[in-house]
């Protein structure tokens, strides 16, 4: 699995883009344009496959601690080991950090498909944790993962207003 970092006019963004908007219900999603930066704490990437593009992460890194933002891979080719490929890849390559994520709460009303479960189970396979911290933002619940120790309400209000602002990690209302 071939490895790009994505920048402001890479040729792989629309492309990119699409799987992004596929991949993410349009409530979990920033502008596409703000993961797209020269900022070198955030760093987009996609991942092909002869050629051809076949997975996106986008990550954060925040002191010792690499936030997962976002890790997707295209639907034709879920199901094919590509996103466990792709996320011990990243614990590979951040093995001295702490990487944590966030996943919507897959509570069974708010998850008739079942998506939210499948994304929970991946990454609790794969070694991740409850960092027992869960909170709602913009209406919307979310757990945090991690792969080791613990994320304080303090360590994640440092590592949201470093990331997103301040003025949204003020709206933070944990549960």
């Amino acid at each position: 699995m071939e490895e790009i970092i994505l920048r402001p006019g890479s040729k792989e963004l629309p492309e990119v883009q699409r799987l992004y908007e596929e991949a993410f219900p349009e409530d979990e999603q920033i502008p596409f344009d703000r993961l797209v930066n020269d900022r070198n704490e955030c760093i987009l990437r996609a991942y092909s496959l002869d050629g051809e593009l076949c997975a996106l992460s986008y990550v954060f890194e925040y002191g010792t601690i690499v936030y997962i933002g976002y890790l997707a891979v295209l639907k034709d080719l879920r199901g094919k080991q590509i996103g466990t490929q792709l996320l011990e890849h990243l614990k590979e390559q951040y093995r001295d950090y702490q990487i944590v994520g966030e996943i919507e709460l897959a509570e069974e009303a708010s998850d008739p498909t079942g998506i939210k479960r499948r994304r929970r189970d991946f990454y609790l396979r794969h070694g991740f944790h409850s960092a027992g911290l869960c909170y709602r933002l913009f209406n919307t619940d979310y757990e945090i993962l991690t792969d080791q120790g613990v994320v304080t309400e303090e360590t994640w209000n440092r590592l949201a207003e470093a990331h997103v602002g301040a003025h949204i990690a003020k709206r933070i209302e944990y549960m």
